[in-house]
């Protein structure tokens, strides 16, 4: 898990690397450096930065997307509504007309 500690805290890992770093560092370093994280920290690290690009989060939607998540996943759990295979939904967009 990708944590950033308080300055009295133990340093996270992303912390450690960064201060092993050089100070000018590109972004195609950054991502090679970031490809040798475990994958569930990747996926942490792009929630992370997502959350960054969005300056004017409006009070409430993160909580009304979870519950939206979990009414989904509970309808598809009962039963009552089918998942429709990517490759089906990819075949569907290729083939869809284009105005």
């Amino acid at each position: 898990m990708i944590s950033f500690a308080a300055a009295s805290e133990q340093p996270a890992p992303l912390d450690s690397i960064a201060d092993r770093l050089p100070v000018a560092i590109s972004r195609d370093d950054i991502f090679r450096k970031v490809l040798a994280l475990a994958p569930s920290d990747r996926a942490e690290l792009v929630g992370l930065l997502i959350d960054s690009l969005d300056e004017n989060v409006e009070q409430g939607v993160e909580a009304a997307w979870l519950k939206e998540i979990d009414r989904r996943a509970q309808e598809l759990e009962s039963g009552a509504v089918r998942s429709i295979p990517w490759e089906l939904v990819r075949e569907r967009f290729v083939r869809a007309p284009r105005g």
